[in-house]
């Protein structure tokens, strides 16, 4: 049996499908990413993602969203069914699935860490730091670095 390839170019990149989307994509969307490399994602497996035109390749970025687990890894696809079966996004409240995801985060980090909060986005981090800070000081002065990425 044939070992199988990490990555398998099929055409130029971009690919006709792949620059099709990346033209809708530039037309539609603030031009805010790191553009990385000249694909449009369709799909992906673990650490293999599969653009428009069908190349393979491999991931080296999706920790950034963290997906570090792998694209559509088994288990986690079957959890997200679940639960999305059930409610979408609730971001301030309570149900099963989010208060068992931060006990099991909090199970597993150092006795001193007894709290959690889920955010999205660096930014979401800071404001949110920031409530915190003021809700806890009851002062509202913030110090920051001007040129910061959040």
């Amino acid at each position: 049996m044939a070992a199988s390839k990490s990555v398998d170019v099929k055409t130029a990149l971009p690919g006709p499908k792949s620059q099709a989307l990346i033209e809708r994509w530039g037309k539609a969307e603030a031009k805010t990413t790191g553009f990385q490399a000249p694909i449009a994602v369709d799909h992906g497996r673990g650490a293999i993602i599969y653009d428009a035109d069908d190349n393979k390749f491999i991931d080296w970025t999706s920790g950034v969203l963290v997906t570090n687990i792998g694209h559509c890894h088994p288990k986690l696809v079957e959890k997200l069914a679940e639960s999305t079966s059930k409610i979408l996004n609730c971001y301030e409240y309570p149900t099963e699935y989010r208060v068992r995801a931060a006990e099991g985060l909090i199970a597993s980090t150092p006795k001193h860490l007894d709290t959690c909060f889920f955010l999205t986005t660096g930014g979401e981090a800071t404001d949110a730091m920031m409530r915190i800070m003021k809700r806890k000081t009851g002062m509202h002065e913030i110090i920051s670095f001007y040129g910061g990425f959040h």
